[in-house]
């Protein structure tokens, strides 16, 4: 994976547990991966304590949604 497509994942996820809130994130910019199927593994921590981790093992829907889903799983 480059480090761009990590960075839009990241960004990815930050803004799916924004917009639960009501908030507008940044917009994201695309990748060709972000279409194809992905699976994915969201670990949230704070102050380096584990708050939330979550995972996809096979790869059955789209790596955006896959991310997004499994950021909104692992924060609520």
């Amino acid at each position: 994976m480059s480090a761009d497509l990590g960075r839009i994942l990241l960004r990815l996820a930050r803004d799916a547990i924004v917009a639960r809130f009501g908030l507008a994130g940044d917009p994201v910019p695309t990748h060709p991966a972000l279409d194809e199927p992905g699976a994915t593994f969201v670990t949230l921590t704070q102050n380096g304590e584990l708050r939330g981790c979550i995972g996809s093992l096979e790869a059955h829907r789209p790596l955006r949604i896959d991310v997004q889903e499994n950021a909104l799983a692992a924060a609520f």
